[in-house]
């Protein structure tokens, strides 16, 4: 097994996210900077689990859609 395997392999972008919840980029950077969204930061880089996501959204009632 190779050692330079990225970290972030799995994990979402700001830009994925942002297209799955159907919000700007700018949005997303608004919500880590007010930690509303379960985030994982290295290096000045933002990540997102899918799961973190899926249960957040959950939690959430999926309201994400609207107000």
């Amino acid at each position: 097994m190779s050692s330079a395997v990225p970290v972030f392999d799995n994990l979402w972008t700001v830009t994925d996210l942002a297209q799955f919840l159907r919000v700007s980029d700018k949005t997303i950077y608004d919500w880590v900077h007010k930690r509303v969204i379960p985030f994982h930061k290295a290096n000045r880089l933002v990540r997102f689990k899918p799961a973190e996501i899926e249960r957040w959204l959950s939690s959430k009632g999926e309201s994400h859609h609207g107000n």
